[in-house]
């Protein structure tokens, strides 16, 4: 479960940057949910696939790999940004 961690995080560190690499559609699904709920200032996701290229006789074929989304979640420290 994402919403307890990253509610510990933030009252622990408010201005923390939290980074999470998601794998499935939940833990994206997950990720929404902390948008929504913490009302972070700033919220980035990414998703990036790197693929393998083997050889198939003269040619080279490429093996799709998974995506990953990246998220990126932070709130400005007391003081910046006029809070």
């Amino acid at each position: 479960a994402l919403l307890p961690v990253v509610e510990q995080v933030l009252e622990k560190a408010p201005g923390a940057r939290i980074v999470v690499n998601a794998v499935t559609p939940e833990t994206v699904a997950e990720l929404l949910q902390c948008r929504k709920r913490f009302r972070f200032a700033v919220w980035e996701m990414v998703q990036v696939r790197v693929d393998t290229f083997r050889a198939a006789g003269n040619y080279h074929m490429p093996c799709a790999g998974n995506p990953v989304c990246i998220a990126l979640m932070q709130n400005p420290q007391r003081g910046e940004d006029g809070l």
